[in-house]
């Protein structure tokens, strides 16, 4: 359903050219954000009125309701038709177009994100001791991203991916490099940190798939196709995240919720602070990159 939805918002966007590629990118994944905001909230509000298991069981019926409401409400985007792609998939076209190296782009930058998602609540019980905050951040942390999303779609449109993308992506490796040095129980500082590590993960989720939109629309690919790919992409970093740095840590002596030393913590440290930033510099490379028709809006 996703893959369709991006798909289909690049057929709406395509004939107001890469800007409002942008413009849409902007508002859809805003409301992405508040979405998970409000699932991530309405389930606890309800419970402290009817109680923990009532409270959830009064938010699957809201969401029952609402499902009806959200489709009547979004007909109208898929009225609209879908530009004329060739009937069957060409790899080399989608390679020439650039939409590969954007794909690369897609998955090296979603690496970092996927390592700290990954580790969070290790990282915000075990090393900075303050579990009782674990869920505040989390929501602070896209209420940031989706705050910043339109922002970041307007100055895309004006600037430009390059012009915009660099400094985002400075900001999330300046939240990294302060996250490193952060001492026990810092929870103001730790809730700075994850507003601006939030504003840069919204450039991210904005610039990158209407970017990779914009690449699929002007050279005529058919867009569920590739955003099939892009989700691949996305999705394989959060394996490959899970797969390799949880087994790393279990060598390192690191043990969820348990008693760990000194140098548990202090791998646990590298891995959510320090891994992610070596990780974020080859994809600002790529950034740096891209040919000028990525570039000019």
């Amino acid at each position: 359903g996703t893959i369709l939805f991006y798909a289909q918002c690049a057929a709406i966007a395509d004939p107001g050219g890469d800007a409002a590629h942008y413009r849409i990118a902007g508002w859809r994944e805003a409301g992405a954000l508040a979405g998970i905001v409000t699932a991530a909230i309405l389930p606890g509000a309800l419970g402290s009125v009817f109680g923990s298991l009532a409270g959830y069981a009064a938010f699957g019926a809201l969401l029952a309701l609402a499902a009806p409401l959200v489709l009547l409400a979004s007909t109208p985007i898929w009225t609209v038709p879908a530009a004329p792609v060739p009937a069957q998939f060409d790899p080399q076209s989608f390679l020439s177009a650039g939409a590969g190296r954007l794909l690369v782009l897609a998955l090296l930058n979603a690496m970092p994100v996927a390592v700290t998602s990954t580790l969070f609540l290790f990282f915000v019980e075990d090393r900075l001791g303050l579990p009782e905050l674990a869920g505040p951040y989390l929501v602070l942390f896209f209420l940031s991203a989706g705050a910043s999303a339109p922002l970041w779609s307007r100055l895309a449109a004006r600037f430009g991916a390059r012009r915009v993308l660099l400094p985002a992506m400075a900001m999330a490796v300046l939240a990294f490099a302060g996250t490193a040095i952060l001492p026990v129980g810092a929870a103001w500082a730790f809730g700075a940190i994850t507003i601006v590590s939030g504003a840069a993960i919204g450039a991210d989720l904005v610039i990158l798939p209407a970017l990779f939109a914009a690449t699929l629309a002007r050279a005529r690919l058919p867009q569920a196709i590739g955003f099939g790919a892009w989700s691949f992409a996305t999705k394989a970093s959060l394996a490959i995240a899970a797969g390799t740095v949880l087994p790393l840590l279990q060598l390192a002596g690191y043990a969820p919720g348990g008693t760990n030393d000194a140098d548990a913590l202090g791998a646990l440290n590298a891995a959510y602070a320090i891994l992610p930033l070596l990780l974020k510099l080859p994809a600002m490379i790529l950034v740096a990159r891209l040919p000028e028709d990525h570039i000019n809006v």
